[in-house]
């Protein structure tokens, strides 16, 4: 891993974007104590107070037609390097992109393309603090205050970064499979009823499963199968 920190920057993801530009390959990431312009998925504001997680990694080598697959990947990978310090964590992973804790939003993760075969996954974190029901539109947890564990960013950073490393070694040489299975295993709401908002529409159903391309697969009236390829899923009362 190679590590560069900042006390203070806008956005992990852009300030990662310019390195993978100007040459920085897989292995290395950018952190930051804080971040002033924290953004999430669909441009949505992402709280970052310090002592939470930010950090942007470079993925490198990668056929992007099967970025889609990368969300899945990257939710493994920080379950997998929360149960490093907590084994007996339950965490799931919220279709596409977020995980979750206690019902809760712990963890949030965004990718972007930086150049033709780079891409920069963001993931945020609430080890420390988490925001207020006030402050988003969505209930929200942190680590400290669930497990009444204190992890540093340093030593999430490392974990991460050794739980990515492995997970892109099986996608690389043994494909999606592997993944889709693990991602499955502790899926959000699988085999529930949910909804899921896009755009203008509106579709709800029993959530199967994922496809190989990472679209959620919904049971309708019927047994109608729906094919979901983005969207705001729900979860409350329907």
């Amino acid at each position: 891993m190679k590590r560069i920190h900042f006390e203070i920057i806008e956005s992990t993801n852009d300030t990662a974007k310019e390195y993978a530009i100007n040459g920085e390959s897989e292995g290395f990431v950018v952190t930051a104590d804080l971040q002033t312009k924290g953004k999430g998925r669909l441009g949505r504001v992402w709280s970052s107070p310090k002592g939470n997680f930010f950090g942007s990694f470079i993925i490198e080598g990668i056929n992007m037609s099967r970025n889609s697959e990368l969300p899945f990947l990257v939710g493994i990978s920080v379950i997998d390097a929360l149960k490093f310090f907590d084994n007996d964590i339950e965490c799931r992973c919220k279709w596409p992109n977020d995980i979750m804790l206690d019902g809760k939003k712990l963890c949030g993760i965004l990718l972007e393309v930086a150049t033709d075969n780079k891409i920069v996954a963001g993931i945020g974190i609430n080890l420390q603090h988490h925001p207020s029901e006030g402050e988003v539109s969505y209930p929200a947890t942190s680590v400290l205050s669930s497990r009444h564990k204190f992890i540093t960013t340093d030593e999430m950073c490392v974990a991460l970064s050794n739980a990515l490393k492995e997970n892109l070694n099986i996608w690389k040489n043994e494909g999606f499979y592997k993944i889709r299975r693990k991602w499955l295993e502790c899926a959000y709401k699988i085999n529930e009823k949910i909804k899921i908002k896009q755009l203008d529409k509106t579709f709800e159903g029993i959530f199967r499963t994922i496809d190989d391309n990472g679209y959620l697969i919904l049971e309708g009236d019927n047994n109608e199968k729906i094919k979901i390829n983005a969207g705001d899923v729900l979860y409350g009362k329907l």
